[in-house]
């Protein structure tokens, strides 16, 4: 009876051991479960959210408020240098048709009337 008693303690000793690592086991298996599930629970609110899309949007419309503005200046400017050299050209074509010689020289005055005499 010793030796039942003896093989049943050591059996006994065996299976406290085997409880006591699947015990740790099965802790170390909770916690990162615990942790996948923690990751899993905040994609989810990730990709629920949708401030980010609404910051994306909104910035979007900015820009193409802002692109409308320049192509508007782009427009004012190239009609503006527009302007400026067709009044450029005109002048230069109201120059061009303007006699050089305005003022009679006196002697080429002189020369004229003494060669019709």
């Amino acid at each position: 009876k010793q030796e039942e008693m003896k093989a049943k303690q050591e059996e006994y000793a065996q299976n406290s051991e085997q409880i006591n690592a699947l015990t740790n086991e099965l802790a170390a298996v909770s916690d990162e479960l615990e942790t996948v599930k923690a990751r899993m629970d905040e994609r989810g609110n990730s990709m629920t959210d949708t401030s980010p899309l609404i910051k994306i949007k909104s910035a979007l419309t900015q820009l193409r408020s802002e692109a409308k503005q320049m192509e508007i200046r782009i427009g004012i400017v190239n009609h503006t240098l527009v302007a400026k050299k067709l009044k450029s050209d005109s002048a230069t074509r109201a120059e061009a048709s303007v006699p050089k010689n305005k003022h009679i020289d006196h002697e080429t005055f002189m020369d004229d009337d003494l060669e019709d005499y």
